[in-house]
Protein backbone atom coordinates (compact mmCIF):
# COMPACT_ATOMS: atom_id res chain seq x y z
CA UNK A 1 0.00 0.00 0.00
CA UNK A 2 3.02 2.29 1.04
CA UNK A 3 4.30 2.19 -2.90
CA UNK A 4 0.63 2.47 -4.15
CA UNK A 5 0.83 5.76 -2.50
CA UNK A 6 4.62 6.87 -3.36
CA UNK A 7 3.02 5.99 -7.20
CA UNK A 8 -0.03 8.71 -6.37
CA UNK A 9 2.26 11.11 -5.46
CA UNK A 10 4.87 11.09 -8.18
CA UNK A 11 1.65 10.21 -10.54
CA UNK A 12 0.48 14.13 -9.39
CA UNK A 13 3.12 15.73 -9.88
CA UNK A 14 3.65 14.46 -13.32
CA UNK A 15 0.10 15.30 -13.95
CA UNK A 16 0.61 18.73 -12.92
CA UNK A 17 2.91 19.78 -15.87
CA UNK A 18 0.28 18.52 -18.51
CA UNK A 19 -2.21 21.48 -17.32
CA UNK A 20 -4.26 22.71 -20.34
CA UNK A 21 -3.70 25.90 -21.72
CA UNK A 22 -5.19 27.65 -24.48
CA UNK A 23 -3.53 28.80 -27.71
CA UNK A 24 -4.48 31.92 -29.04
CA UNK A 25 -4.29 33.49 -32.31
CA UNK A 26 -1.06 35.17 -33.07
CA UNK A 27 0.63 36.83 -36.18
CA UNK A 28 1.35 34.80 -38.83
CA UNK A 29 -0.72 31.49 -37.86
CA UNK A 30 -2.83 29.75 -40.46
CA UNK A 31 -5.98 28.67 -40.46
CA UNK A 32 -7.03 24.86 -39.79
CA UNK A 33 -8.79 23.47 -43.15
CA UNK A 34 -11.73 22.30 -42.99
CA UNK A 35 -10.35 18.39 -43.29
CA UNK A 36 -7.80 19.45 -40.19
CA UNK A 37 -10.63 20.89 -38.19
CA UNK A 38 -12.78 17.21 -38.71
CA UNK A 39 -9.63 15.16 -37.93
CA UNK A 40 -7.96 17.38 -34.63
CA UNK A 41 -11.84 17.77 -32.81
CA UNK A 42 -11.65 14.27 -31.83
CA UNK A 43 -8.19 14.01 -31.32
CA UNK A 44 -8.15 16.56 -29.18
CA UNK A 45 -10.89 15.06 -27.18
CA UNK A 46 -8.69 11.94 -26.80
CA UNK A 47 -5.62 13.90 -25.34
CA UNK A 48 -8.68 15.62 -22.81
CA UNK A 49 -9.94 12.83 -21.65
CA UNK A 50 -6.91 11.00 -21.27
CA UNK A 51 -4.96 14.28 -19.19
CA UNK A 52 -8.36 14.52 -17.10
CA UNK A 53 -7.57 10.57 -16.47
CA UNK A 54 -3.77 10.74 -15.38
CA UNK A 55 -5.08 14.05 -13.32
CA UNK A 56 -7.44 12.30 -11.70
CA UNK A 57 -5.42 9.06 -11.07
CA UNK A 58 -3.54 10.97 -7.91
CA UNK A 59 -6.86 11.63 -5.92
CA UNK A 60 -8.25 8.20 -6.88
CA UNK A 61 -5.62 6.66 -5.52
CA UNK A 62 -5.37 8.29 -2.18
CA UNK A 63 -8.69 7.22 -1.26
CA UNK A 64 -8.44 4.51 1.67
CA UNK A 65 -11.31 2.10 0.12
CA UNK A 66 -9.23 2.32 -3.75
CA UNK A 67 -8.87 -1.30 -3.01
CA UNK A 68 -12.34 -2.05 -1.57
CA UNK A 69 -14.56 -4.21 -4.55
CA UNK A 70 -17.29 -2.19 -5.58
CA UNK A 71 -16.02 1.47 -3.47
CA UNK A 72 -16.70 4.43 -5.36
CA UNK A 73 -12.89 4.97 -5.36
CA UNK A 74 -12.32 1.79 -6.86
CA UNK A 75 -14.91 1.50 -9.20
CA UNK A 76 -13.84 5.26 -9.99
CA UNK A 77 -10.05 3.54 -10.94
CA UNK A 78 -11.22 0.89 -12.64
CA UNK A 79 -12.96 3.43 -14.49
CA UNK A 80 -9.73 5.44 -15.34
CA UNK A 81 -7.99 2.46 -16.64
CA UNK A 82 -10.44 1.43 -18.65
CA UNK A 83 -10.31 5.06 -20.15
CA UNK A 84 -6.45 4.45 -20.54
CA UNK A 85 -7.05 0.84 -22.28
CA UNK A 86 -9.12 2.63 -24.70
CA UNK A 87 -6.83 5.21 -26.14
CA UNK A 88 -5.41 3.50 -29.06
CA UNK A 89 -8.72 2.61 -30.02
CA UNK A 90 -10.03 5.97 -30.00
CA UNK A 91 -6.63 7.30 -31.61
CA UNK A 92 -6.93 4.63 -34.26
CA UNK A 93 -10.78 5.37 -35.01
CA UNK A 94 -9.97 8.76 -35.65
CA UNK A 95 -7.26 7.78 -38.06
CA UNK A 96 -3.83 9.78 -39.48
CA UNK A 97 -4.26 12.88 -39.56
CA UNK A 98 -4.75 15.13 -43.05
CA UNK A 99 -1.80 17.52 -43.64
CA UNK A 100 2.28 16.96 -42.57
CA UNK A 101 1.65 19.63 -39.79
CA UNK A 102 -0.56 17.83 -37.31
CA UNK A 103 1.54 14.61 -37.94
CA UNK A 104 3.47 15.05 -35.09
CA UNK A 105 0.88 15.83 -32.91
CA UNK A 106 -0.67 12.17 -34.05
CA UNK A 107 2.74 10.67 -33.43
CA UNK A 108 2.96 11.95 -29.96
CA UNK A 109 -0.86 11.07 -28.96
CA UNK A 110 -0.76 7.72 -30.40
CA UNK A 111 2.65 6.90 -28.35
CA UNK A 112 1.05 8.57 -25.16
CA UNK A 113 -2.25 6.25 -25.64
CA UNK A 114 0.06 2.84 -26.54
CA UNK A 115 1.74 4.18 -23.03
CA UNK A 116 -1.19 4.38 -21.06
CA UNK A 117 -2.67 1.10 -22.47
CA UNK A 118 0.66 -1.13 -21.14
CA UNK A 119 0.35 1.09 -18.08
CA UNK A 120 -3.62 0.70 -17.24
CA UNK A 121 -2.64 -3.17 -18.08
CA UNK A 122 -0.01 -3.34 -15.80
CA UNK A 123 -1.54 -1.50 -12.74
CA UNK A 124 -4.31 -2.97 -12.84
CA UNK A 125 -2.97 -6.63 -12.56
CA UNK A 126 -0.80 -4.91 -9.99
CA UNK A 127 -4.17 -4.25 -8.34
CA UNK A 128 -5.32 -7.90 -8.52
CA UNK A 129 -1.91 -9.13 -7.39
CA UNK A 130 -1.78 -6.81 -4.16
CA UNK A 131 -5.71 -8.07 -3.62
CA UNK A 132 -5.09 -11.54 -3.35
CA UNK A 133 -1.67 -11.56 -1.29
CA UNK A 134 0.51 -11.40 -3.64
CA UNK A 135 2.48 -8.31 -2.43
CA UNK A 136 6.12 -8.45 -3.84
CA UNK A 137 4.22 -9.04 -7.26
CA UNK A 138 1.86 -6.06 -7.25
CA UNK A 139 4.07 -3.54 -5.97
CA UNK A 140 6.33 -4.61 -9.05
CA UNK A 141 3.64 -4.39 -11.46
CA UNK A 142 1.96 -0.92 -10.25
CA UNK A 143 5.56 0.51 -10.03
CA UNK A 144 5.83 -0.88 -13.86
CA UNK A 145 2.53 0.91 -14.37
CA UNK A 146 3.33 3.65 -12.82
CA UNK A 147 6.51 4.33 -15.03
CA UNK A 148 4.36 3.76 -18.44
CA UNK A 149 1.91 6.34 -17.03
CA UNK A 150 5.06 8.75 -15.95
CA UNK A 151 5.80 8.37 -19.84
CA UNK A 152 2.54 8.64 -21.64
CA UNK A 153 2.27 11.94 -19.23
CA UNK A 154 5.40 13.30 -21.32
CA UNK A 155 4.19 12.06 -24.26
CA UNK A 156 1.05 14.44 -24.03
CA UNK A 157 3.00 17.05 -22.71
CA UNK A 158 4.92 16.85 -26.36
CA UNK A 159 1.95 16.72 -28.30
CA UNK A 160 0.33 19.66 -26.05
CA UNK A 161 3.59 21.82 -27.13
CA UNK A 162 2.97 20.21 -31.02
CA UNK A 163 -0.83 21.56 -31.19
CA UNK A 164 0.29 25.15 -29.61
CA UNK A 165 3.33 25.39 -31.55
CA UNK A 166 0.39 25.60 -34.46
CA UNK A 167 -0.12 29.01 -33.52
CA UNK A 168 -3.64 28.28 -35.07
CA UNK A 169 -6.35 30.90 -33.95
CA UNK A 170 -8.89 29.23 -31.36
CA UNK A 171 -7.55 25.72 -30.97
CA UNK A 172 -7.22 24.75 -27.49
CA UNK A 173 -5.48 22.09 -25.20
Amino acid sequence: MKSLLVAVGMVVLCCIATGAATAGPTAGSKKLSAAEKKWVTPALEIWNTENAGLQALGPELKSKTVLTHGSKSYDALLSTLSAFAACPKAVASAGKPPSTRLLAFYTSLTSACAALDTGATTFAKGIGNLLSGKTTTGQAQIKTGYADFTLATKRLAAARKQVLDLRVPGLSI
